[in-house]
């Protein structure tokens, strides 16, 4: 089975093996969990209940982190494009939180921002009327002032605009086969694992840099993807690192759309940078069932040549 599949991983310096699925059957190699699946194209409602949870990211027994409806971030909506949806937005943590829909086009009384916060133990009912084209946007916590923190504890997800008519498209739909969902964080960790987001003056300056990238949450992991062509929807989703992407081999991306959602035909692309709360949707060819890495080379918001605001080899090709 190995020549029917192809490996991808690894981002900003850290190693990830590539290698046959045997390897990850063994649990030699853990596999890349996608984020869990919420569509709410049929029924059109959904809930969300912010909570506290616990999460190991590296293996030194981790700490305290928030999520939607588990430990850390939260599931991937499915939203119907030109239809109402009614979210329950429920918050069980000791302190305010809001939601944001980042990207949807809908009326302020119900976008989320600073002004709309939820308060402990009360529950907000949004109705989002989209009646925007088909895209890939994210949500998260938006609390004036207290931003950074709660994203950095977990407070976020991504949203899938869905008009039904990827297949038409010619485009891949199987969530976490060929349609793959990649939330990029830098994150700092203390001597426990636990999330560190203590900020020093260069954070303050040039905001906030982690020495260490999750994906999805997650550490050491690579994707197993089908032989063929796969969709890679990719979500900055940290505080202030940018990321060059490209792949290790040079291999050639098509890209299909941005944050407002598909262009008019894909773009032949080597490498893609990506900015905080940016979304790209890109196609790559894993016909030839030959791995690949995705890496992040140097960031470029740093300040005096990195000896400020990021001076953190992380953003460093593999």
């Amino acid at each position: 089975m190995t020549n029917r599949r192809a490996f991808i991983a690894g981002l900003a310096g850290l190693p990830f093996a590539t290698g046959p699925l045997a390897a990850i059957a063994q649990g030699s190699v853990r596999a890349l969990a996608m984020p869990p699946l919420l569509d709410a194209t049929r029924d059109r409602h959904f809930r969300l209940t912010a909570q506290k949870g616990k999460t190991d990211f590296t293996g030194l027994g981790g700490g305290e982190t928030w999520g939607f409806n588990q430990s850390f971030l939260g599931p991937t909506l499915r939203l119907p494009a030109g239809a109402s949806t009614q979210a329950q937005i429920d918050n069980t943590l000791s302190e305010k939180i809001s939601v944001h829909w980042h990207g949807m086009l809908i009326p302020g009384e119900v976008d989320g921002g600073p002004h709309q916060t939820i308060e402990p133990g009360t529950t907000w009912f949004p109705e989002l009327d989209l009646t925007q084209p088909p895209a890939t946007l994210w949500y998260h916590s938006h609390v004036h002032g207290d931003t950074g923190r709660q994203v950095q504890r977990g407070l976020a997800g991504v949203i899938h605009v869905d008009d039904g008519r990827d297949d038409a498209r010619g485009l891949p739909i199987s969530y976490g086969v060929d349609d793959l969902t990649l939330v990029l964080q830098d994150r700092r960790f203390d001597r426990q694992g636990r999330i560190d987001y203590g900020l020093s003056m260069p954070d303050q300056m040039m905001g906030f840099m982690g020495n260490v990238i999750l994906v999805n949450g997650q550490l050491g992991t690579q994707a197993v993807v089908p032989r063929g062509i796969v969709r890679l929807r990719l979500l900055n989703g940290s505080n202030a690192r940018i990321y060059p992407l490209s792949f290790s081999d040079r291999r050639e991306m098509h890209l299909i759309a941005t944050d407002s959602g598909y262009l008019n035909q894909p773009v032949a692309i080597e490498s893609l940078v990506i900015a905080p709360g940016e979304r790209y949707e890109v196609l790559v060819d894993f016909s030839g069932g030959e791995a690949g890495t995705l890496v992040s080379s140097a960031n470029p918001n740093q300040m005096m040549g990195g000896m400020m605001g990021g001076a953190s080899t992380a953003g460093g090709a593999s």
